[in-house]
């Protein structure tokens, strides 16, 4: 791959996006050369967030810490104005309440409560013995009328954007 950004940069060396790849490649190997790449892309295209966002990798990797925080910093200032960068702020799920433990006669019903704090959307999965349970899918989980079968050890897992947690059996 490096050998065929050579040959592309021989053909177009002002092109910022055939430095920014060269830097990229060269990076990936550890050579130093990604430096004076990604510094020539940047020259070229000054406003390219990825561009000085490679630039500080390469940096960090040489320990040049002062200089790669202030390509991180370019980096964070270019996405936010350019437009090209989200950040959502969010949690993951926590439980606040987990499902109890249950002793129920045949032929009652049994019922599994759960409440989640975090970011939503949060979903909901019911297991049984580790096993999804099929259509089990809100914050309650109910067997009706008991049988035999139906003991084992139940939980919840639950999903956010955010994170995943699963509650205890």
């Amino acid at each position: 791959a490096i050998e065929h950004m050579g040959k592309a940069e021989k053909l177009d060396p002002e092109n910022p996006e055939v430095q920014r790849l060269m830097g990229v490649l060269l990076n990936q190997k550890g050579d130093a050369r990604a430096i004076s790449y990604l510094s020539k892309s940047i020259r070229i295209r000054p406003d390219h967030p990825l561009t000085h966002l490679n630039l500080g990798d390469a940096l960090a990797k040489v320990g040049k810490i002062d200089q790669a925080v202030e390509a991180f910093e370019k980096t964070l200032q270019l996405a936010t104005t350019s437009g090209n960068a989200n950040v959502t702020i969010g949690t993951a799920p926590v439980f606040t309440l987990q499902p109890a433990s249950q002793s129920v006669d045949v032929d009652k019903n049994a019922t599994f409560t759960t409440t989640v704090s975090g970011t939503g959307p949060i979903t909901y999965q019911w297991l049984k013995n580790d096993v999804t349970i099929n259509g089990a899918t809100a914050s309650s989980y109910t067997i009706a009328g008991v049988k035999a079968d139906d003991n084992g050890s139940y939980n919840v897992r639950v999903a956010s954007p955010f994170g995943t947690a699963t509650s205890n059996a």
